[in-house]
């Protein structure tokens, strides 16, 4: 896997190299200070996945990964800014790394990119799904899908189509779904993580998170999943 590494500090762009070297898959063609010059890379040369900080000499990081979505890249933020996750995973970013940096993080992070890369090599089996509604069934693709909720015993799928439902209980509908894209934040809540666009701290050391386009839907994040909701979103 072919690596870039963006950052304005050096010492963090040295840190990166030294940890990223303890894996013999990876290959780093280029480590760089400002956005120019790693847009020159990219446009010379194959970049697999970028490791990007988020402020850059005043520039956003953020708003160059949308600029370069087009690329299909990987891309890793690596910051010591912890306000633009939900906003890096709405780009779909790989994950969020934290300055001060750890091994077992980056480590960690690069294993999901390889995951993320043979996801698109292989055909997925979470490609197309089939829920109720009312008396037809209708099929929806896992994006499709925003939350997921449990009601009166009845599994709830709220989705771009419309509300379906599914049969048994919610373990068994979690289990037709990709595992990289959904987490369940709580007993009765499964949430897709690219929908996610607020995280609202709440008591207790717990979240509210708002859902893209529902203005008036507060899904909890109760305590019991705190720890690996937190891993997922790169919050630890």
């Amino acid at each position: 896997m072919k690596i870039l590494i963006v950052d304005d500090e050096l010492l963090a762009r040295e840190e990166l190299k030294y940890l990223l070297s303890k894996d013999k898959r990876l290959e780093i063609v280029g480590d760089v200070g400002s956005l120019d010059d790693a847009l020159e890379i990219i446009n010379k040369r194959e970049v697999d996945l970028i490791f990007l900080d988020i402020q850059i000499n005043n520039e956003n990081g953020v708003e160059f990964a949308e600029q370069i979505k087009e690329k299909e890249m990987g891309v890793i933020f690596a910051t010591a800014y912890d306000q633009y996750a939900v906003q890096a995973f709405s780009l779909n970013a790989i994950d969020y790394l934290l300055k001060p940096f750890s091994e077992e993080r980056v480590l960690q992070s690069i294993d999901k990119a390889f995951k993320k890369i043979n996801k698109k090599e292989k055909p997925s089996p979470f490609r197309k799904l089939t829920f109720w509604n009312e008396e037809k069934m209708v099929v929806v693709a896992p994006e499709e899908i925003l939350y997921l909720t449990v009601e009166d015993r009845k599994v709830m799928i709220y989705t771009t189509k419309g509300i379906l439902t599914d049969n048994g209980p919610l373990q068994s509908t979690i289990e037709k779904l990709d595992p990289n894209l959904f987490i369940r934040t709580h007993r009765s809540f499964v949430v897709n993580i690219e929908k996610i666009e607020e995280i609202i701290p709440w008591f207790n050391n717990t979240y509210i998170l708002k859902i893209v386009g529902l203005k008036n839907v507060e899904i909890p994040v109760s305590r019991g999943y705190i720890q690996e909701f937190k891993k997922r979103i790169g919050l630890m």
